[in-house]
């Protein structure tokens, strides 16, 4: 088998490098790339530049000569643009399961970013004091198209099974305090209510 280090040496040792600061500092280069990215800078387009990378480098310790981490910088921005996507960091990511979720997370973000700024103009558009003619009144379909906004059903979904969650705990309550001035205890109930014919087993319906 070939390796990055067998037919290139210096270049696949300072990548092992790197590569172990970072998992050291970061976790994985997704991490890494998300903490070196910070505010976006005009012209990048959502990428990470060559200035970006250096500093990130130097400000958190990676111990390499400045002229090592532009040329890790070169072999990750394979299509030499001067600017890296964290598809391309993700070479450094040895797990193949999760390289391709990190890929596919990034290639995700575009659109999670749109449906967040779509939400906040809606609420905001809501939120205002005006008639429902008025221009800046939020239209029907908007409101259609927030509602299948997926971290809109996942909200909606979490507050579902939490009221969910309350019913029971209430129907709970209810059930025990009834046991309780009936009966006096569980086991008296269960004898002389709930199984007066000794069969061990109640259904729902029983119930």
């Amino acid at each position: 088998s070939l390796t990055l280090v067998g037919l290139a040496p210096a270049e696949g040792q300072l990548v092992e490098r790197f590569r172990k600061w970072m998992t050291s500092a970061y976790g994985g280069p997704g991490e890494m790339y998300m903490a070196f990215e910070g505010m976006p800078q005009e012209g990048s387009e959502g990428k990470l530049s060559r200035e970006a990378f250096v500093e990130g480098c130097r400000t958190n310790n990676f111990r390499g000569r400045e002229e090592e981490v532009e040329k890790i910088f070169e072999l990750l921005d394979i299509h030499a643009s001067g600017l890296i996507a964290m598809e391309e960091v993700m070479f450094l990511e040895q797990d193949r399961r999760h390289r391709e979720g990190a890929i596919l997370k990034a290639q995700q973000k575009p659109r999670r970013e749109r449906d967040a700024l779509l939400r906040e103009v809606y609420e905001e558009d809501r939120g205002r004091d005006v008639s429902n003619t008025h221009r800046r009144a939020p239209r029907a379909w908007q409101a259609a198209a927030v509602e299948r906004l997926p971290a809109v059903v996942q909200e909606r979904r979490l507050h579902w099974r939490r009221r969910l969650q309350e019913r029971v705990q209430e129907a709970s309550i209810a059930f025990d305090s009834h046991i309780a001035s009936k009966y006096g205890n569980g086991v008296r109930a269960w004898r002389q209510g709930l199984d007066p014919h000794s069969g061990f087993l109640l259904n729902k319906r029983e119930l």
